[in-house]
């Protein structure tokens, strides 16, 4: 019995030890590649997109590596010019249990004044323009044998295919935005104009469980940016710009962690303290989301009142509880609700009604 004892100590050692030194997981993917040339800014010169997302995959990849060692696993999609299909990708990262998804595009239009950095979001198209960039992302899927069995008759054409993709990725959703603010913030800072962070219906996004975003670093269809991002100057300040952004993630993603302990008193007494948000910010706590009405009577919702019921564009119902300005207030009802059995309910924050991270109201 006391050899049982120790063996089981000796076991449970291990596991507390092994979690610890767990390494942070990031993907890396360098939108298309191999037959899949992605946005073409010139024949003559070879400048396709594919060439220059693995470029500027690898030079983020090394910055990642360079300041963090064996402290975070960096792993990329691929790292040569070939093909790899939209789900393979999103399993390379699920496979993986990565932590953060981070898919680098460039963008294109038929004009050629469009410009500027924009950085997406699983969601729902809010605009034409949104839905012409993700048709052309995911059309991809074109190029791969039995895509309609693969993608189980996903059409990159249908707006109304983009109907199961908007939800999914909820859990995941406000982190996904606190990272694509910080990379257009970034973006900013080195004299690129931001376009915004946006949603949109993205195959290679739905497919990830972990916060991820797709980031569009530029247009090849406009001269000026074509020669910026095809130049290896210009390749180096984006990976820096998304590389600090990064850093600003994982450091945060450690102190949620417990992995950075603060030794600063001071932020000690900050965590007590009342946390009341910016005017026009309201938090909210959402439970969850369905294609089913439901009574918002409590009965229905394990005893929980002030419920909420919101349907979507596309005739989704997004159900939520509590509704308030107060940080700290909305931090009581989610610990509330999670004691009801809604394990995976997560903070929301609107601002004049338009969803935004909760990170950038506090």
């Amino acid at each position: 019995m006391r050899k049982l004892s120790f063996l089981t100590f000796f076991i449970i050692l291990f596991s507390l030890s092994f979690a610890q030194i767990k390494p942070f997981v990031v993907v890396i993917d360098a939108g298309h590649g191999g037959h899949d040339k992605g946005a073409i800014g010139s024949t003559k010169y070879a400048i396709y997109e594919k060439n220059i997302t693995l470029d500027v995959s690898k030079r983020l990849g090394k910055l990642i590596k360079d300041r963090y060692g064996s402290n975070v696993k960096v792993i990329y999609t691929r790292t040569s010019d070939k093909f790899i299909t939209l789900k393979g990708r999103a399993n390379i990262a699920n496979r993986n249990h990565a932590d953060l998804f981070i898919s680098i595009h460039c963008n294109s239009n038929a004009k050629t004044s469009p410009y500027g950095s924009e950085t997406y979001v699983l969601g729902l198209h809010r605009s034409a323009d949104n839905f012409e960039v993700a048709k052309r992302e995911n059309s991809v899927i074109l190029l791969e044998e039995d895509y309609k069995v693969t993608y189980e008759g996903f059409d990159p054409n249908s707006p109304e295919s983009v109907i199961g993709l908007t939800l999914m990725q909820d859990a995941h959703l406000d982190q996904s935005i606190e990272f694509a603010d910080d990379v257009q913030k970034h973006f900013t800072n080195i004299g690129r104009k931001n376009r915004g962070v946006k949603q949109a219906g993205f195959l290679v996004l739905r497919e990830t469980a972990m916060p991820s975003v797709l980031i569009e670093i530029g247009f090849v269809s406009n001269a000026a940016e074509r020669q910026f991002i095809n130049s290896s100057k210009g390749k180096s300040k984006i990976a820096k710009s998304i590389f600090q952004s990064f850093d600003s993630y994982k450091k945060e993603f450690d102190k949620k962690n417990g992995v950075v302990i603060a030794s600063s008193s001071t932020n000690t007494a900050n965590n007590n303290t009342q946390v009341t948000s910016k005017e026009g910010i309201v938090y909210k706590v959402q439970l969850m989301s369905s294609k089913k009405w439901i009574n918002k009577k409590s009965s229905n919702f394990k005893g929980l009142q002030d419920i909420e019921r919101v349907q979507n564009d596309n005739g989704i119902y997004i159900y939520t509880y509590g509704k308030t300005s107060s940080y700290s207030a909305i931090k009581k009802k989610q610990k509330e609700a999670r004691g009801k059995g809604y394990k995976d309910c997560f903070i929301i924050a609107l601002k004049n009604g338009e969803r935004v991270s909760v990170k950038s109201t506090l």
